[in-house]
């Protein structure tokens, strides 16, 4: 199974990485069924309101919100574009200055169904190389992931109008 996604910079500093997978839910509707997380350092352990952040931790804040919000709003259009073929998004998350968790990289897992049809597989990967360039930044991965679908799409729809005997007139559009 393949994966497209995104990945933002984030400021440095001391973090907590937690990489959220599918599964249980969330109170944020995410399914999550481990977390997985890096230690955390000592300078990095206390949550800090933002009224006490110095004005290096305000724009590290700002920096992590705005990919947060990046990344989600990639990650669901990524998968929406994706439908029956993607998964629920996956992310990455760093612990803000604040104390927060925020998303700076993401992905949805694509793939044909087993033993689907080569029409089936066809439009399947038609729609994966769809959704891995429908963001307005694609990043290398999501250019791999479209070739890689679109090669898999032509070898299935060859392999379906080599047995059909349609051949152009085949509607590949939906």
């Amino acid at each position: 199974m393949s994966a497209i996604g995104s990945v933002i910079a984030t400021p440095h500093g001391p973090a907590r990485i937690l990489t959220i997978m599918p599964g249980v839910q969330t109170e944020a509707g995410q399914q999550v069924s481990r977390v997985l997380t890096t230690p955390l350092s000592q300078a990095g352990t206390q949550a800090a309101g933002e009224g006490d952040l110095s004005q290096t931790e305000r724009q590290q804040l700002k920096q992590l919100q705005d990919a947060d919000r990046a990344v989600k709003t990639e990650e669901r259009h990524h998968a929406a574009i994706a439908g029956a073929y993607g998964g629920a998004p996956q992310y990455q998350y760093v612990q803000g200055p604040d104390g927060k968790y925020y998303a700076v990289a993401g992905k949805v897992e694509v793939g044909a169904p087993a033993n689907a049809s080569d029409e089936e597989t066809a439009r399947a990967h038609k729609a994966i190389a769809a959704a891995a360039t429908s963001v307005a930044s694609p990043s290398s991965a999501d250019y791999t992931a479209a070739a890689q679908a679109s090669r898999q799409a032509s070898e299935a729809y060859g392999r379906f109008t080599a047995g059909d005997g349609r051949g152009s007139l085949f509607d590949f559009s939906g």
